[in-house]
């Protein structure tokens, strides 16, 4: 307790916006209904604080790259990102360490298509 109350005013960060601030400018911009595919923890989280939380851009679909790659994954997304076409198939052809996935341009289009 005593670490606490010595060191609790030079570590709070209960005032620091970077994070969502970050975020916020991320989706902000984006056009009506865009589709925002994210690269790990420190875009997806953040991005959906945003939209959960504050309910900014909730017109924004929000999907991590990292994870595209996992066999559970596209079946899940299917259901929860119905505005989203992907391609057939469980799992999208992951590139490098398993689990991970790269999606190549060509079937960027396919894979990340919104309906209407």
């Amino acid at each position: 307790a005593t670490q606490v109350s010595r060191n609790l005013s030079a570590r709070d960060q209960r005032n620091n916006v970077a994070v969502r601030t970050y975020a916020t400018s991320l989706i902000a911009r984006l056009p009506q209904g865009s589709l925002l595919l994210t690269k790990g923890d420190l875009t997806v989280y953040p991005s959906r604080y945003v939209q959960a939380c504050l309910g900014l851009r909730p017109d924004v679909t929000v999907m991590d790259q990292e994870v595209m790659g996992y066999d559970w994954y596209i079946p899940r997304a299917r259901e929860r990102f119905s505005n989203v076409t992907f391609p057939p198939g469980e799992r999208l052809r992951p590139r490098g360490k398993p689990g991970r996935c790269v999606i190549p341009g060509e079937i960027l289009g396919t894979c990340a298509k919104h309906a209407g």
